[in-house]
């Protein structure tokens, strides 16, 4: 039982970000709307995800560990690879495309569609699994002319 409500407040740490960016659409007064975003996106991810680590022990741990960083198939690879690059050519195009003024668009959406492309390629990348992170790791290694 432990367990399972250590990952249910993991899951939490997960989604609070989440909630802090609907939390504005609330009405709430300003002090009140500040400090609820100021927890759920800085202080409220960090406290779940420490507690409920702490809930579950080894094995909830090593069950994240499994999950995210489970080996890509080919497949799955290619597309979180396609999605990354997508993701950064697409937010490159987005930032020249509104400085040189070809399209005027408010702080608003060009906030909210850089967020989307960023949120897209931290999905990418944890799509392609723990290939990705090999491969990165790789281009630090100096392996000399041949």
């Amino acid at each position: 039982m432990k367990y399972k409500i250590g990952m249910f407040i993991i899951s939490l740490g997960f989604i609070s970000p989440l909630v802090g960016l609907i939390v504005p659409f609330f009405g709430l007064d300003e002090v009140t709307t500040n400090s609820l975003v100021a927890f759920f996106m800085v202080g409220g991810p960090e406290i779940f995800i420490i507690g409920g680590g702490a809930l579950t022990g080894k094995k909830g741990l090593e069950t994240i560990k499994a999950k995210v960083f489970a080996p890509a198939g080919p497949t799955r690879y290619a597309l979180g690879a396609y999605l990354f690059i997508f993701a950064l050519l697409a937010n490159l195009v987005f930032a020249y495309v509104e400085l040189l003024e070809l399209y005027v668009i408010d702080l608003q959406t060009q906030l909210t569609i850089t967020v989307a492309f960023d949120v897209l390629a931290i999905i990418s990348i944890l799509m392609m699994g723990k290939e990705f992170f090999i491969k990165l790791s790789e281009l630090f290694v100096f392996k000399g002319v041949k």
